[in-house]
């Protein structure tokens, strides 16, 4: 399983792939919730960046607005992406879509791992571009132990999150994104 544990000793993170990590959330608002708990996330062989393993940082890591890429001792790329208390909105599902997917579920630790990919606050560099994130996401929605939803709404996730998540483009190409989205899917 591609998912592991993730704790933290004097500011490092202390990453076991052995054991299945369970979010951990404390609810702060109507749609705001808190991770408490890191984990992270082993890229697949069959992703251009395999073999990289993401630091999802929750409440118990420390706090940082900037990138920390570092090898393990055993070679390992580890990217722990800037941390602003593990603060997240799970999936970003519109409620009148709860009935074919919901905000949380056997998808959540794929969507923490998003959202912690994808960083939307000024002044802060994301770890990765946003198309690499989105792709991330879709072999996280992939992975076992995910399969529940099955292929077609892990690519309705995919499509939405890439969709969506890029409006901030030009009014004019918005439409055309949309269109090759929903297309793809």
């Amino acid at each position: 399983v591609p998912f592991g544990t993730c704790r933290w000793v004097e500011g490092q993170p202390q990453i076991d792939l052995k054991e299945v990590p369970t979010p951990d959330l404390r609810q702060e608002a109507l749609k705001w919730f808190v991770l408490l708990r890191s984990f992270c996330y082993l890229v697949p062989n069959e992703d251009p960046a395999r073999g990289t393993i993401f630091v999802v940082p929750g409440a118990d890591a420390p706090s940082s607005s900037e990138t920390i890429e570092f090898l393990s001792p055993d070679g390992t790329k580890v990217v722990v992406p800037p941390n602003q208390g593990g603060r997240t909105d799970l999936a970003s599902v519109p409620s009148f879509m709860w009935w074919l997917v919901a905000s949380y579920g056997n998808h959540t630790r794929a969507a923490l791992l998003h959202d912690a990919l994808v960083v939307d606050e000024d002044g802060i560099e994301p770890p990765i571009a946003r198309t690499a994130a989105d792709r991330i996401l879709l072999s996280a929605l992939r992975e076992p132990g995910q399969q529940k939803g099955g292929a077609f709404r892990h690519w309705l996730m995919w499509a939405a999150a890439s969709v969506f998540g890029t409006m901030r483009a030009p009014l004019w190409l918005r439409p055309a994104g949309l269109a090759l989205h929903v297309f793809a899917t």
